[in-house]
């Protein structure tokens, strides 16, 4: 195997002309890129690929609520402004209701309708779904628990 010379290595590439210096130098930079690249990427993982999301089996909510005094407590910790949103999705039919409607009912922003209806989700209170629009509404274990409704109903 030829031995460098690193001295008159330098010295030759010193006297190229100044397009071939920036290729030269173009070229070095590429090779450290991929052996960089090829040293700190781990083994079976592929450059520039997303780590899996990982969903807990509740969406990250709190357990369901299943009782009356469950939802008491809970509906104690939440807001007026939630409590009136709450209100309005409890209103409405078994297919829920589209965010554009609750903004004409409440006259809230959109914005503000979507951020207390992801906090209401995260208390178990409300299911956001993504349709064309978001659509609210009461999840399965509060429509269907005797006296939820009135209890929601009657909030301030």
């Amino acid at each position: 195997m030829p031995e460098i010379n690193i001295p008159e290595w330098l010295k030759w590439a010193s006297q190229l002309p100044f397009v071939a210096k920036v290729l030269l130098s173009g070229v070095f930079v590429l090779l450290a890129g991929v052996a960089l690249t090829v040293m700190w990427t781990p083994e079976g993982k592929t450059v520039g690929a997303k780590p899996p999301i990982v969903v807990p089996p509740n969406g990250g909510a709190r357990p369901a609520i299943k009782t009356l005094e469950e939802l008491r407590a809970t509906l104690r910790n939440i807001s007026g402004k939630n409590a009136q949103l709450l209100k309005v999705v409890a209103a409405a039919n078994q297919f829920g209701i589209y965010v554009p409607e609750v903004v004409q009912k409440l006259h809230w922003t959109e914005t503000d309708v979507v951020y207390r209806a992801k906090e209401l989700e995260r208390d178990g209170l409300v299911e956001v779904r993504s349709l064309t629009q978001y659509n609210l509404r009461l999840p399965e274990n509060l429509d269907i628990l005797p006296g939820a409704k009135e209890l929601i109903n009657g909030l301030p």
